[in-house]
This record gives C-alpha cells, sequence and structure tokens, in this order.
C-alpha cells in the first residue's frame, strides 16, 4: 500500500483500499477512514460528516470516534470495513454479526459523541459504562 497524500496531520504512510472512494490511512500516529468527497455526500448523513475533517477533496474521520461514527452512520462502509479488519470483529471464530457491532458502536458513541445520536434521532444508552470508551 503506497502512500497516497497528506492527511490533516501528516503524511499519510498507509493505506487500505475498501471500495472506490473509501480507504482507511494511517499516519503511523493517527489511524482512520478517507472518504472520497461524492463517496461521503453519498454514504453519510451531515450530522456524521460533521465529525469529518474536509481536506484535499476528502473527508477524513479520524481516531476511535471518528471511526465509530463512520461505520455506525454507514451500513455499506461498515460491512466492507469489518470484513477487511475481522480481528478487531471476531467472536470466537467468526465475525460478529451487523447488529452486535451496531450495538458495540451506540454504546460507544453514547458515551464519546451523544450529541450526533441525538442529532440524528437516536437517545444515547444511558448509564454505560465503559472504562475503555470514557466520556470525553
Amino acid at each position: 500500500m503506497a502512500t497516497r497524500r497528506s492527511s490533516p496531520w501528516g503524511t499519510v504512510r498507509s493505506t487500505q483500499r475498501h471500495f472506490r472512494g473509501v480507504n482507511s490511512f494511517s499516519t503511523g500516529d493517527v489511524k482512520g477512514l478517507m472518504i472520497g468527497k461524492g463517496t461521503a455526500t453519498k454514504h453519510f448523513s451531515p450530522e456524521a460528516l460533521a465529525y469529518a475533517t474536509f481536506h484535499g477533496s476528502h473527508f477524513w474521520f479520524e481516531g476511535e470516534v471518528g471511526l465509530s461514527v463512520a461505520l455506525f452512520d454507514s451500513d455499506q462502509i461498515r460491512d466492507a470495513y469489518c470484513l477487511d479488519h475481522p480481528q478487531d470483529y471476531l467472536e470466537g471464530e467468526k465475525l460478529k454479526s451487523n447488529q452486535t457491532v451496531k450495538r458495540e458502536l451506540l454504546a460507544k458513541l453514547s458515551l464519546a459523541a451523544p450529541s450526533y445520536l441525538q442529532n440524528i434521532g437516536i437517545e444515547p444508552l444511558l448509564g454505560h459504562l465503559d472504562p475503555a470508551y470514557p466520556a470525553p
């Protein structure tokens, strides 16, 4: 995977294409999704795009919160990402169900981005305490 461009956080060291206009990226310090403008406006709500940084004709969903917003907001992108990163979505020896992944993302976003959920008409989970995803 060749370095393709610079990100808002520095030079992109690696990318992985999921499908046209959708790539994972890493700068070494920052990881996330790099989504072409046309693909982003087709697959994401305006509320999700508000969590991305627009830079160089791409929307950049950075870090755990940005990635969680992107994967929660777009079923097609979530499916492609999970298939390309199976080690992150295993339950025993098989992939977690789409419903399980979405429920886990809801739990993360309830703490990290409750306003995003409220803006798309979903009530954040109350009382969800997970030390791996502390409230910002």
